[in-house]
């Protein structure tokens, strides 16, 4: 009887671990756990094998199979969500939601394409013989830093979103530890690393302080149909301007060194992170907090600040500062657009986001396409794009401006 028990028990066993795995890697947080799991087989891959071309081979195998789980997510018969109960000392349970609805999912897209785009051309660098040894790592703590972007876009609420933004702030100050420098030291990863720390980190501060006037109930409120009180949604706003880098909440975004632009580490460390801020924009505009922008002060000091990013990306001395700047004056355009639009919400923020996203990444490549083979059209509609000109989706955020 017990064998007759144990033959019947292991189909079933096995069925119920195949229907458990495919409904998490089938949901919201499936593409971040693949590329989790890259993370991980790239650390220990690294300790035996540390050629380049095969770690970069299983980082862009890793990639692909998180781009088709995020395929896979689009033909699901209802909006895949995501939700785990999370028990706190003293307090009722919340649970943590993540769902891929159409803005977390679009932004979720423009992230993996930037950072496959930022992975891809990682492959092109030469690592001289001391960085090669850390070239594991550095694959590793790219992973990390994508897979902590799409946590946070896909979070349904503020208690979620919160600790999305700690996981993805610890990758983003672990590959600025790995990533090599040229022409620079130990003290110098030492000190932008602090310094990412303070001011990035300011913004979860910030999300966590915003949960008190919210009430028991505030941490569990959705963004696509909650209601918070305007003081949470002011320093909701203040979170979001330090994640996009909206000047003058754009330290942590500032380059290391003055050394030549280094593609991978603008669109893995600037870009996929101010996408994120782009992203909480949209929500927080959608819960109400469009209408705290548009008095006059607060429209002029935006103005004034769009100002000063134009005149420090005219004044850089070096191609590094000046791609800074003109991508942190065109997330803040784009916020300033998304305030101004009579759609609130992610609506009216889309087309600038999607001028951030495709207009900065080609602007850059194209740059380096410039310098390289003397080829101008893609650097010229990656600048076309950002200055949205017509036939762009720059455009298509004009009538807002």
């Amino acid at each position: 009887m017990q064998g007759a028990f144990l033959s019947r028990s292991g189909p079933m066993l096995q069925s119920l671990v195949v229907t458990t795995l495919a409904e998490v890697f089938l949901s919201p947080i499936g593409p971040a756990l693949v590329l989790l799991i890259g993370a991980a087989a790239l650390l220990l891959a690294n300790q035996w094998a540390r050629r380049p071309s095969l770690l970069r081979a299983l980082t862009l195998a890793f990639g692909l199979a998180a781009a088709a789980v995020y395929v896979a997510l689009q033909f699901q018969p209802v909006v895949p969500t995501f939700s785990r109960p999370w028990q706190p000392l003293l307090q009722s349970a919340i649970n943590l939601y993540w769902v891929s609805d159409s803005w977390n999912y679009y932004v979720s897209g423009l992230i993996l394409l930037l950072g496959g785009l930022g992975i891809l051309l990682d492959r092109n660098r030469r690592a001289t013989p001391g960085q090669a040894q850390r070239m594991g790592s550095l694959l590793s703590a790219n992973l990390s830093v994508l897979a902590g972007s799409l946590l946070f876009v896909n979070a349904g609420n503020l208690l979620t979103a919160l600790l999305a933004w700690v996981f993805l702030d610890l990758a983003i100050l672990l590959r600025s530890g790995v990533e090599p420098l040229a022409g620079g030291t130990e003290d110098n990863v030492h000190w932008r690393t602090n310094e990412a720390r303070i001011v990035s980190l300011l913004g979860a501060l910030l999300l966590l302080i915003g949960l008190l006037p919210a009430g028991a109930g505030g941490p569990a409120q959705e963004f696509s149909r909650g209601t918070l009180p305007p003081e949470t949604l002011f320093l909701m706003l203040l979170a979001a301007a330090l994640r996009a880098g909206v000047y003058p909440f754009h330290l942590w975004l500032l380059p290391r060194t003055r050394d030549k632009l280094n593609i991978s580490e603008r669109l893995l460390d600037h870009m996929a992170p101010v996408l994120c801020g782009l992203w909480l924009f949209g929500w927080t505009f959608q819960l109400g907090a469009a209408s705290l922008m548009l008095s006059p002060p607060v429209l002029t000091l935006l103005a004034l600040a769009l100002l000063a990013t134009a005149v420090a990306a005219w004044t850089a001395e070096d191609q590094l500062h000046h791609a800074t700047f003109v991508l942190v004056g065109s997330a803040g355009v784009a916020v300033l657009a998304g305030a101004l639009s009579p759609v609130a919400g992610p609506p009216g923020i889309f087309w600038a986001t999607t001028a951030f996203a495709l207009g900065g990444g080609l602007w850059l490549v194209g740059d380096q396409v410039w310098r390289a083979w003397g080829w101008q059209l893609p650097v010229s509609f990656g600048a076309l794009a950002l200055a949205g000109a017509p036939f762009t989706p720059g455009f298509l955020a004009q009538p807002s401006l």
